[in-house]
């Protein structure tokens, strides 16, 4: 044996050595699976395991796929049922439902339950009761930006105008007017807590609100069946319905029963354009006539300063 082949020897345990772990594993199982068979049968061999490992793969993905539909199923809270193979029927799962949501401590969730119900029905009343002063508050305030708009419609209140020209046809809003002005102004005069509900309630409350608020003419009178009575009508008296007037005067095709909305649409848009931008001009002449005066002022106060002074030590320095 030469040197050569002694550092190819040496060259190819170094080699061996420098291999990994893995790959010395991978060459034992090929060893041992490939043992005893003939080179020509290898193949056969490696295509049986690749088909082998394909089916156990497949039949392993089908099972946990199986699992996780099984799981889904168990944690769900409801289930369709089809009746007739065409609806769906949703029962819930009880069991599952209380074993998800079912609390730690019953006395401690009951106690928590009950105190978080008063904190609500307490922010309830808080921000009914924050409604009903601000509301107030506003349309004090409001009343007070819109004066301008009531003096130059010649209206008391002219968004009761506008009101009162919407529902002018409306016979049943007017018969609830009557029975409110019957009954003293009372919204509450329909209430029979027997056969209403609170829902119902709240509805005839408004619409007797409503009912109130439109302007109307009525006649107080006596009768032998009924000891008052009383008969209104709607009051046309107003500015808004002049310019409804106007608009039928200059087109014509308003007066069709069908074009009653657009009537109605065009007449309420213009007259509350009319409204806003007069007091909006108003009050600009207002804020403008008080700046000058202001500014008048101001311009006279060294003169006012002077006076004061002069005043000032005529009066108090002869009686020191």
């Amino acid at each position: 044996m030469d040197d050569s082949d002694v550092d190819d020897i040496h060259l190819d345990i170094f080699r061996e050595l420098d291999t990994d772990l893995i790959e010395i594993f991978r060459r034992g199982q090929q060893g041992s699976l490939f043992s005893g068979l003939p080179a020509g049968q290898h193949n056969q061999r490696l295509d049986t395991l690749n088909e082998y490992i394909i089916a156990r793969t497949d039949q392993l993905s089908s099972r946990r796929h199986h699992e996780r539909e099984r799981d889904l199923y168990s944690r769900s809270l409801f289930y369709f049922v089809w009746i007739f193979g065409l609806l769906p029927l949703p029962p819930l799962r009880l069991h599952s439902i209380w074993r998800r949501y079912k609390p730690t401590n019953l006395k401690t969730f009951i106690i928590k339950l009950i105190t978080r119900i008063l904190m609500l029905c307490v922010k309830v009343i808080r921000f009914i009761s924050f409604i009903i002063a601000s509301s107030a508050y506003l349309h004090g305030i409001l009343r007070n930006l819109l004066i301008f708009s009531n003096f130059l419609t010649f209206s008391e209140n002219f968004m009761r105008d506008v009101l009162t020209y919407i529902i002018k046809d409306s016979q049943d809003i007017l018969d609830r007017h009557i029975q409110v002005k019957k009954h003293g102004g009372d919204l509450f005069y329909f209430t029979n807590y027997n056969d209403y509900s609170l829902l119902d309630t709240i509805k005839n409350v408004l619409i007797n609100w409503l009912a109130k608020c439109i302007s109307s003419d009525c006649l107080f009178y006596k009768q032998e069946d009924h000891p008052v009575d009383i008969e209104c009508s709607i009051s046309t008296n107003s500015l808004i319905f002049k310019f409804s007037d106007v608009l039928v005067a200059f087109f014509p095709s308003f007066s069709n029963e069908r074009m009653t909305f657009y009537l109605k649409s065009s007449t309420v848009m213009i007259f509350v354009l009319y409204a806003l931008i007069g007091d909006l001009v108003c009050m600009n002449i207002m804020v403008f006539f008080f700046y000058n005066i202001g500014k008048r002022v101001v311009g006279y106060k060294s003169v006012f300063g002077n006076l004061g002074a002069i005043v000032y030590h005529t009066l108090f320095s002869e009686v020191c």
